[in-house]
């Protein structure tokens, strides 16, 4: 069978969003076929996700690091004493243990192993003797534009055979630059089947995802409160956890709209979209917005704001969801879709089709079959 390495600086968590649940299917959809490894540079916690259970993990330096060591500043700001030491350290081990991770991998990866790293953040310490695959889970220019944290990574690192984007629009944007590719990412339906009919919450949101900067859910609350004053019984559930959950909270109340917006937590059911009427993606940016395709599993139409030019690719504007160009526009959107039933069924049937025909499983593992053929055996 074949060998798939896939090579994390640490393994992540369920919590951690759209790149782990990536890689959950990815599993699913070869572990039959072939043999796959988890590599962690550094040790990582315990995984909390059963799909995972049967992968070994290899980890190449035993010891704590934190992989956000950039923050190093706030956390002395905040007086966090315990990280701000763990992120010396981390410093430390990031800089002086590449030559000898790389010495490692170059002994445990054969020829012929196909070997996948998730972010340029695991690829620094790939040799560049090994072949390797590199994916990119956000937008191009996080690292390839003016963003310092992702430029540094992508000037570490040895050449990849190939990038891998999420969209087309970023694939087309590196063109001149280094070979690429685009693999659109893939919901795994499955876990829908067998789900009693879950009669929907009347005139409802939901938003599913981190709680961070990125996501923007501040402004979540902008757009319920003003959705509100037109619907007084809207609304809007966030399923989520992250750093800016204690000032989500703080700003509901201060905007007093317990009786509107309620945090749910993290949740790992994929079926959730199906008890809202809409779901709602506020990003500033995003490589492709994995919730989307869930949201379209579930034939849930999304509306969104206009986080990169690739939205217009991964959502068909009027016809399987809705691009807001505007903060006036996502409200404006929401209170149409809300008040015309017949509107959201239209958009929420096109969602599932394009769905089936786009972001099935199906079509993921032919495209990696595709790729792997390229890179590995022609």
């Amino acid at each position: 069978m074949k060998k798939i390495y896939i090579v994390f600086d640490k393994i992540p968590k369920k919590e951690d969003g759209g790149l782990i649940a990536t890689y959950i299917d990815f599993v699913k959809e070869f572990e039959s076929e072939c043999d796959i490894e988890f590599i962690s540079i550094f040790k990582s916690d315990r995984t909390n996700i059963e799909e995972f259970d049967n992968v070994p993990i290899l980890t190449i330096i035993d010891s704590d690091f934190d992989n956000r060591f950039y923050r190093i500043f706030s956390y002395l700001r905040s007086k966090d004493i315990h990280s701000f030491f763990l992120a010396m350290k981390s410093i430390f081990l990031f800089f002086c243990t590449i030559p000898f991770v790389r010495f490692k991998m170059k002994r445990q990866c054969c020829e012929g192993d196909y070997v996948i790293a998730p972010a340029p953040a695991s690829a620094i310490f790939i040799s560049n003797k090994i072949k390797f695959i590199l994916e990119i889970h956000t937008n191009y220019e996080y690292f390839w534009g003016n963003h310092p944290i992702g430029r540094f990574q992508t000037m570490l690192m040895a050449r990849p055979a190939i990038t891998v984007f999420r969209n087309s629009i970023d694939k087309r944007k590196s063109k001149n630059k280094f070979r690429s590719t685009y693999i659109y990412n893939c919901f795994n339906d499955k876990c829908l089947v067998d789900k009693s009919p879950i009669k929907r919450k009347r005139n409802s949101a939901v938003f599913v995802g981190r709680l961070v900067e990125q996501k923007q859910p501040l402004k979540l609350l902008l757009y319920a409160e003003k959705v509100r004053k037109l619907i007084p019984d809207f609304s809007l559930d966030i399923y989520g956890d992250g750093p800016l959950k204690g000032q989500l909270q703080e700003e509901i109340e201060r905007r007093e709209l317990q009786e509107t917006v309620f945090l749910k937590g993290f949740t790992s059911d994929k079926s959730v979209y199906s008890c809202y009427d809409v779901a709602w993606l506020a990003s500033s940016f995003e490589g492709f917005g994995l919730v989307i395709i869930e949201a379209m599993a579930n034939n849930v139409p999304t509306i969104s704001t206009e986080w990169g030019e690739a939205v217009w690719e991964i959502i068909q504007d009027g016809r399987t969801g809705i691009i807001a160009k505007t903060d006036e526009e996502f409200i404006q959107s929401t209170i149409n879709l809300l008040e015309n039933k017949k509107m959201r069924d239209y958009l929420a049937k096109n969602a599932r089709e394009d769905y089936e025909k786009r972001f099935s499983p199906n079509n993921h593992k032919e495209a990696w079959e595709k790729l792997f053929k390229e890179i590995y055996e022609d």
